[in-house]
């Protein structure tokens, strides 16, 4: 996943990472919408995403499928 990259929340999805993680994307993003990746910053256990489309919000990578 990198800048640019398109990616959406599925019914699946939203079912990994941690528990608080899930309750983020639930809060910010619908399901099956397409967002665009503003950028990653890689981490030891977790990748943290940021959208252009949701501005100052970290994402877990694990919740999120390219599209």
């Amino acid at each position: 996943m990198k800048k640019g990259d398109q990616v959406s929340v599925t019914e699946s999805s939203l079912t990994n990472g941690y528990a608080s993680d899930q309750e983020v994307a639930k809060k910010h993003l619908q399901i099956g919408k397409p967002y665009t990746v503003e950028s990653v910053t890689v981490k030891d256990f977790v990748n943290d995403v940021y959208l252009e489309e949701v501005p100052g919000v970290r994402f877990n990578s694990a919740v999120l499928t390219e599209i």
